[in-house]
């Protein structure tokens, strides 16, 4: 099987290719299983949930950017230095940011391998 393409476990019916009409929908809440607040797939073909799975490459410039993105909006006070750096306050700050938001990301995702 391709490993681009991501096949339901129960059905083996593709649930993500390209060019093509997805056969899945999202939901933040699987009801059979109990599993409330994490992201899961759910096959419309065989009603299977599937856990959402991130690329470890991804999950980091995921939550980078959300993080820079916060920084920015909530910050009154100058981030960068006259060399481009963030100041020391500033990169202790996008540090905090960084770990809630991986705490939320891992909420909701999970983390794949490389």
């Amino acid at each position: 099987m391709n490993r681009d393409i991501v096949y339901c476990d129960n059905c083996a019916i593709p649930l993500k290719s390209e060019n093509e009409q997805y056969p899945w929908s999202e939901s933040p809440i699987d009801f059979d299983s109990g599993n409330k607040g994490e992201s899961a797939i759910f096959c419309n073909s065989c009603n299977n949930f599937h856990q959402i799975i991130i690329p470890a490459e991804k999950w980091v410039e995921l939550y980078a950017e959300l993080s820079e993105y916060v920084l920015q909006y909530s910050s009154l006070d100058p981030i960068y230095d006259d060399e481009g750096n963030r100041t020391e306050e500033k990169q202790n700050e996008f540090i905090d940011i960084v770990n809630s938001v991986e705490s939320i990301m891992e909420g909701v995702l999970t983390k794949g391998g490389v």
